[in-house]
């Protein structure tokens, strides 16, 4: 059976289908990236009448095109990135010493990095000092935070130190905490800024280098991609990390290592909290991260720490916070047509069956005509909380909506298909909870099949004007790649099919484009609440049903709903252009296929590329 993926870029109807010669054509041409090259025309011709499947792979395997196509991606076409095998390939084609090149730079400025040295860390230590050493920019010191019984560890300490200068001991009384030996660490820096390693920690040599040119004017701190490695350098364990968002930091340390803070702001934060441990790193780059904001945090997409053990876990996540008293009134709506079945699911369930005090149900009626249908709007239109608002003519869900928030009162405005079915009372709380903040733009649910899989956990955008469902079909209780689907999270679009937004905000980025009446409607509005500065942010908290396609049927299946499909998508793109290609939250060394995050040829260029 064709995925949704396949119909959108190849057409509707089965993978299998036979491919016509201008199909063929087609294919054969784009593979070869020169369409008017013969040879691809004539590759296409000779593979016509195979099945549009077949055909592509045929294309995929000719010979020219293997020789322009990286060898990853044809290997591994759909393999998480945490697969040893898939990584390795991966490492080998991209992330080689050779591929951490040394380029000019101006002398300093200089990288403070602390670490604590104990009798059984000596030879740890001594690994990442060798590639600090190894490092494009020499401009660093490493602060040992040293607690020495034995007198080899203290012999080779100070030999190392006597080698080296940029090398600063700070010997400690036996039995000093932990923590208070890195604050001591730190506050031996000279360093312009600072960061935490643990023994046994190693860069690669371009680290101090790409972190360094990260920093603007402005920036406080930088973040990096990182894995794991064993003493004997083998790699494995790849955290490819989005840019960075607020709450999925108040849940998970979302920014590990390498991190490199400005100085001043370490000292402003007083270092290290000894009551925070064994999570006292975590708990510094939390309290930093609060103090820079968004704006002032940048992200390296590269693996540029190779740490020598697990990072420890995540301490309990905070509670969400309470809903003011009173709590803002909720205006829900809800585009139908006919299916009483699903209408009297998702309305009574509103107004029946939800834990919040204040809301009302605005039922947009686009020309139901089924008796069934017609009875049930009657009677839902005499609940006092609701109310039918007749909307015939063609169906255009932007217009629908628009028009229902033109009447609404509630303080909130929560979309909501008619194919959504409740589970959970709570279940606008935790949308409303997010939707009242005020740099929160728009919030998304995470919306499960009937069978409990994930139907819904945000979308990314990109690369060539995708929008993609993260994770789509993984278990209920998945925590998804990095724990994502486990917490809340800055994401750059949501589906319309459950999301909340202020109904100021609504008003203010212009409620729904209506020339896109169908598709594409929601992933534009995102991103103009981005545009406006707003965020949008999905909760795993607020979990629903949802009937995907019951209302309307798969767009994929039908030619004319995916003629329609592709027409909304090329407005969109001509609408965002590049934003509609990159997306803040997707690392550019993965792509999302239908159900996974997968592997991918970086996206983004190093500093000496």
């Amino acid at each position: 059976m064709a995925t949704v993926e396949f119909a959108a870029a190849h057409g509707a109807g089965e993978a299998d289908d036979p491919a016509d010669a201008a199909f063929a054509a087609k294919a054969a041409a784009q593979a070869f990236g020169l369409l008017k090259d013969p040879a691809a025309v004539a590759l296409g011709l000779a593979m016509a009448g195979l099945g549009r499947a077949e055909l592509l792979v045929g294309v995929a395997e000719a010979a020219p095109v293997q020789s322009r196509s990286p060898l990853l991606p044809g290997l591994f076409p759909d393999v998480p990135p945490d697969d040893p095998i898939a990584y390795a390939f991966w490492i080998a084609a991209y992330d080689t010493p050779s591929s951490h090149a040394s380029y000019d730079m101006a002398p300093g400025p200089r990288v403070s990095l602390a670490m604590r040295a104990g009798d059984s860390e000596i030879e740890a230590v001594l690994r990442s000092a060798a590639s600090l050493q190894a490092q494009g920019h020499q401009e660093w010191e490493l602060c040992l935070a040293c607690r020495l019984h034995s007198s080899w560890p203290q012999r080779t300490v100070t030999a190392l130190a006597e080698a080296d200068s940029r090398v600063v001991v700070v010997d400690l009384p036996l039995g000093t905490p932990a923590i208070d030996g890195l604050n001591c660490a730190i506050a031996a820096r000279t360093g312009a800024f600072v960061g935490l390693l643990e023994p046994g920690d190693t860069l690669p040599p371009s680290a101090l280098q790409e972190t360094l040119l990260a920093f603007g004017s402005d920036t406080l701190l930088v973040y990096t991609d990182e894995d794991q490695a064993d003493p004997a350098g083998q790699r494995s364990a790849p955290r490819f990390k989005p840019d960075y968002s607020p709450d999925a930091m108040q849940a998970v340390d979302a920014i590990g290592q390498l991190t490199l803070y400005r100085t001043e702001l370490i000292a402003e934060l007083g270092g290290l909290d000894p009551a925070a441990a064994p999570h006292a790193a975590y708990d510094l780059a939390r309290r930093a991260t609060a103090i820079a904001g968004p704006r002032r945090i940048s992200h390296v997409p590269a693996i540029l720490c190779h740490r020598a053990a697990p990072p420890p876990p995540d301490p309990p996540a905070a509670p969400p916070p309470p809903l003011p008293d009173p709590p803002p009134l909720v205006t829900v709506i809800m585009p139908t047509r006919d299916r009483a079945d699903l209408l009297a699911a998702s309305a009574w369930g509103v107004l029946r069956s939800t834990d919040y005090p204040g809301l009302e149900l605005i039922v947009v009626d686009n020309g139901s005509t089924d008796p069934a249908a017609l009875a049930l709007l009657a009677e839902i239109d005499a609940d006092p909380r609701a109310q039918v608002l007749p909307f015939p003519g063609a169906f255009n869900f932007s217009a629908m909506n628009n028009a229902a928030a033109r009447r609404a009162k509630g303080q909130v405005l929560v979309l909501l298909n008619n194919d959504v079915e409740l589970i959970d009372p709570g279940w606008l709380r935790a949308l409303v909870v997010h939707a009242i903040r005020p740099d929160v733009g728009a919030v998304g649910a995470r919306l499960l099949y009937r069978d409990g899989s994930l139907q819904h956990g945000g979308m990314v955008l990109g690369p060539a004007g995708r929008a993609t469902h993260v994770l789509r079909g993984a278990p209920r209780d998945a925590p998804g790649y990095l724990g994502q689907l486990a917490v809340t999270r800055d994401l750059s679009a949501v589906t319309a099919a459950c999301l909340a937004i202020r109904a100021d905000f609504w008003a203010q980025v212009g409620g729904m484009n209506e020339r896109l009446p169908v598709a594409w409607n929601d992933v534009d509005l995102c991103q103009r609440v981005r545009a406006a500065g707003l965020r949008v942010i999905w909760t795993p908290h607020a979990v629903l049903l949802h009937l995907e396609g019951e209302t309307r049927g798969e767009d994929a299946a039908d030619p004319a709903r995916q003629a329609r499909f592709l027409a909304d998508q090329a407005l969109y793109r001509a609408t965002w252009g590049s934003a509609a290609d990159v997306d803040p939250y997707l690392n550019p060394n993965l792509v999302a296929s239908d159900h996974q995050l997968v592997l991918a040829p970086p996206r983004r260029r190093r500093p000496w590329e």
